[in-house]
């Protein structure tokens, strides 16, 4: 778990989703094993112990996958404990804001309404705060002190610095996801 999200992290993703050992590939005896005894303190790569000689084989050799890639462009997400995006409706998950995680600070009702919607939900099922997720500190906290006038984006104030601490991180359930039409309109120019 730890070592997974401070090795994505370090690479520059969200978080570590899963990992597995295997000789899958026939290419793993063709390079050096040159990591082992990873341990990590917590999902920062500097807190991480480990050592470049092994006793291993290829068959211990690691397949991690991250989450999504820092400074990706969707505003907002949902991700369950492994880092992996939520897009069932009704499903609390961790809410992420740029890759990083959104502080409760003055979130309410009318923020969570606001957010599902931007995230193409009905609205706002639910939500909760607190650090229930091993992976939460391996993102940064990116918003804070959301404040809504109405369920819409464009009514929030809010700032991209904080001062939470993970405790603080909000976890969002959402409603129905809208569902998409397409609409062809035909013009009769022989009136």
């Amino acid at each position: 778990g730890l070592a997974a999200a401070a090795i994505c992290k370090k690479m520059n993703f969200t978080g570590g989703a899963s990992w597995t050992s295997d000789e899958s590939f026939e290419i793993q005896s063709s390079y050096e094993i040159n990591l082992d005894d990873v341990d990590c303190e917590s999902a920062e790569w500097e807190n991480c112990t480990f050592t470049e000689e092994d006793n291993c084989g290829h068959s211990e050799d690691v397949f991690l996958s991250c989450g999504e890639k820092r400074g990706s462009t969707e505003l907002f997400s949902l991700v369950d404990s492994e880092g992996n995006k939520i897009s069932e409706e009704g499903q609390l998950g961790l809410l992420l804001y740029k890759g990083g995680t959104v502080c409760d600070d003055s979130f309410d009702g009318l923020a969570a309404a606001a957010i599902c919607k931007k995230m193409n939900f009905t609205g706002g099922a639910s939500w909760t705060s607190d650090e229930s997720f091993e992976i939460q500190s391996s993102y940064e906290i990116n918003l804070d002190d959301v404040d809504c006038d109405s369920g819409e984006w464009e009514s929030c104030s809010f700032t991209e610095e904080a001062n939470c601490a993970h405790s603080e991180d909000v976890f969002l359930s959402c409603g129905e996801k809208r569902k998409k039409y397409r609409l062809r309109l035909c013009v009769d120019t022989t009136a």
